[in-house]
């Protein structure tokens, strides 16, 4: 089990080996812690943080530290995957492998402070309950929320619900009753007659205990019959109101944490059918009278070896003081010899400062002096320069100007030239052009005159072999010579005329 403390101490105890396995001391004092169900985790809520916390080796190694303030209500899920956190009016469910808490998981619901968380047993819904008496019911996944009940005022201290199929809601007020809900409504009322703090109900069903919590009176355990009939069994246990009441994962054993400072374990008996509810404590106690009593005999001899050391520590703590004061004697001197060297070195620093400033003035109005002078001089050269600028750019004009003319005259040449061989070459070309029609002409009338004459021949050929196809037989007409006056394959009338002048002038060689 895991226990807080206003020492600023987080504490996990062994309540079989009935030893203390693992403490954690903090800088501020935890507000609310939660056991995981595997045993080996804690998430707290502290004054600044929230704080994610591994049980190592005998160590609390804090893995992961969340900026909520003061979260009192800090409760895991069934499963102990999820983590809800409580804050103000504002609960926060964090996946609690990963630490992470989506936007969607963070619920506003409540006007007013948050004083009791729980869950349902399939872990995706909770009920939280506040100050003023308002019962919320929230939806994970749906991300909503509803008002479930308002008690107008009525501060509810715990909210337990039922493991069955009625889905049934108990919360504990401090108007000193037990209220059933259902739904949006209460079923069942039950005046307690005394405030009741932590309200928890078995796993099965059977019972339910709750802690007395009222203010400077001794706190006791109660135990009821469940369903809620009125009949309880009543166990004193603290001196003071009761805080918290938890019950282990397995039912065997119950845990009450008093205002007195004293922790409690409980062995629960079954009852049966007709038997009495027994709450016998533990044969097994944390601490023994005889511990208690060498503790307390080890504070006190503490308390006096505390107190010797302390008037041993005054009296060397006056001797040093002593020769403190002589030192700071000493150191005072040194400062005010110290203090005397430097306001000499100041002095001598500002007659040298003053002297080198008189310096500088002189220099100043030397070189104001000779300002003018200098002013002068400078326009007279600047006025000297510019004339010899402007002689340069007039003779560079002059030249400009001469080369222009002369670039103007070789292209007016140029230009010239071009057009007289535009001119000769056009010339040229008509004259070719003509000569080339007069020889186009005379081809054409030699063509016609060779043509006439082909024609002619061909005539006197015809009439010839029309005489000799009369004389002679039809056996001997394939030997008649061919005659090759005829148009070739792919040949116009003058290559015909070109070809037969070729053969003609041949036949005058031979």
């Amino acid at each position: 089990m895991c226990i807080r403390d206003r020492d600023k101490t987080v504490r996990v105890w062994d309540y079989e080996k009935k030893s203390l396995e693992v403490m954690g001391v903090y800088d501020e004092e935890a507000f609310g812690v939660a056991f995981h169900p595997s045993g080996f985790h804690i998430v707290a809520g502290f004054a600044s943080r929230l704080c994610f916390i591994n049980i190592i080796d005998k160590e609390l190694v804090a893995y992961k530290e969340i900026p909520l303030k003061e979260c009192r209500v800090v409760e895991f899920s069934h499963g102990g995957h999820m983590v809800a956190a409580a804050t103000g009016n504002t609960t926060h469910i964090f996946n609690f492998y990963t630490g992470e808490c989506p936007s969607n998981f963070i619920f506003r619901g409540q006007e007013t402070t948050i004083t009791a968380l729980c869950w349902t047993p399939d872990d995706t819904e909770f009920f939280t309950a506040n100050w003023t008496g308002t019962i919320n019911k929230y939806k994970l996944h749906a991300g909503t929320s509803e008002v479930i009940y308002t008690l107008k005022g009525i501060t509810i201290t715990s909210l337990a619900e039922a493991i069955n199929k009625e889905k049934l809601l108990y919360a504990t007020t401090v108007d000193k009753k037990i209220r059933e809900y259902k739904g949006k409504a209460i079923t069942a009322t039950m005046d307690s007659g005394v405030a009741l703090g932590n309200l928890i109900l078995t796993r099965n069903l059977q019972y339910a205990v709750a802690g007395v919590e009222e203010k400077q009176k001794p706190g006791a355990l109660r135990v009821y019959m469940y369903p809620f009939s009125g009949e309880f069994a009543q166990v004193e246990a603290h001196g003071l109101e009761v805080r918290r009441v938890r019950m282990s994962y397995n039912g065997n054993y119950l845990f009450s944490a008093g205002a007195d400072g004293t922790l409690f374990v409980f062995e629960l008996k079954r009852a049966y059918k007709g038997e009495e509810i027994r709450i016998v404590n533990s044969s097994d106690i944390l601490y023994s009278r005889k511990e208690l009593e060498k503790k307390q005999k080890q504070i006190e001899n503490l308390t006096i070896d505390n107190k010797e050391k302390f008037e041993e520590d005054e009296k060397n703590f006056d001797e040093e003081r002593k020769v403190k004061r002589l030192e700071i004697q000493r150191l005072k001197e040194e400062l005010e010899e110290e203090t005397r060297l430097y306001d000499e070195y100041i002095a001598s620093f500002e007659e040298e400062r003053k002297a080198g400033i008189h310096r500088h003035n002189d220099k100043v109005q030397k070189l104001m002096d000779n300002y003018d002078q200098i002013k002068d001089n400078e326009k007279l050269q600047y006025k000297e320069r510019m004339k010899e600028e402007e002689d340069k750019m007039q003779e560079l004009d002059k030249e400009m100007k001469t080369q222009t003319d002369i670039h103007n005259k070789i292209m007016e040449e140029a230009r010239r030239r071009h057009i007289e061989m535009m001119q000769e070459l056009e010339r040229e070309h008509r004259e070719r052009l003509e000569a080339i029609k007069e020889d186009k002409d005379n081809l054409e009338k030699t063509m016609a005159e060779s043509e006439e004459k082909y024609m002619e021949q061909r005539m006197k050929i015809e009439d010839e072999m029309s005489k000799r196809l009369d004389k002679e037989s039809i056996k001997n007409y394939t030997e008649i010579p061919v005659s090759y006056t005829h148009l070739r394959a792919h040949e116009t009338v003058l290559d015909l005329v070109c070809r037969l002048l070729l053969e003609k002038k041949k036949k005058k060689k031979k």
